[in-house]
């Protein structure tokens, strides 16, 4: 189960970066076709080489991107930068380490790219490339989510095979009549604790 959610979330770190370039690439392309937006243009340039930079930094040391992040690229929900709380913090003790000095944001990648959000300006056509690489990412994280549920909870040593005699056995274990000696055995669904562990993968708490 670790090892499903770390793949995830370093998936997650590749599909981040290669939204920013998508990003990017789209508004260079917007800008041959919009010469007077190139503010905007720069804008976005600025908050994608902050993001990059961000990630890059997330990669080298082995760390994963934040929960609210991973849990907005699996539903591909673009977000504002707003969303997230301010920092630095303006007096909050527990967002300062000995020293006074104020520790790492902990939504830094989720500010970046939320600003890249704020910097945009895409039509449908131009955003439509980005936006079919978010959906794709997701939908591939949801169905290997639902795979890996599925797995925990019907473990492939108690699943039924779909002749008729196997299905006549699943509605005698459903009654709860005995089954002959030749029906595969029945066992319990696992423990609550696997399955909460996998929720905690498409769960993550957001901020408040």
């Amino acid at each position: 189960m670790r090892e499903a959610r770390d793949d995830r979330r370093l998936s997650a770190i590749s599909h981040y970066a290669a939204m920013c370039e998508a990003i990017l690439a789209a508004s260079e392309r917007a800008l041959r076709w919009y010469p007077g937006d190139a503010g905007a243009l720069v804008a976005t340039r600025v908050a994608v080489t902050t993001a990059q930079a961000v990630v890059q930094s997330t990669r080298d040391d082995g760390a994963t991107l934040e929960p609210f992040l991973v849990y907005r690229l699996i539903l591909a929900l673009p977000f504002p930068e707003h969303v997230l709380p301010p920092y630095p913090p303006p007096a909050d003790p527990l967002m300062r380490k000995d020293g006074g000095a104020v520790a790492a944001d902990p939504f830094a990648a989720s500010r970046a790219l939320g600003r890249i959000f704020d910097s945009v300006r895409l039509t449908s056509t131009l955003s439509r490339a980005v936006a079919n690489r978010a959906v794709a990412w997701a939908s591939e994280q949801i169905q290997k989510i639902a795979d890996t549920r599925r797995s925990i909870l019907f473990p492939p040593s108690v699943r039924l095979p779909a002749g008729p005699r196997h299905r006549a056995a699943a509605r005698r274990h459903d009654k709860g009549e005995a089954g002959s000696t030749s029906d595969p055995p029945m066992s319990a669904p696992p423990a609550a604790s696997s399955v909460g562990d996998t929720l905690l993968l498409v769960c993550p708490q957001s901020p408040d």
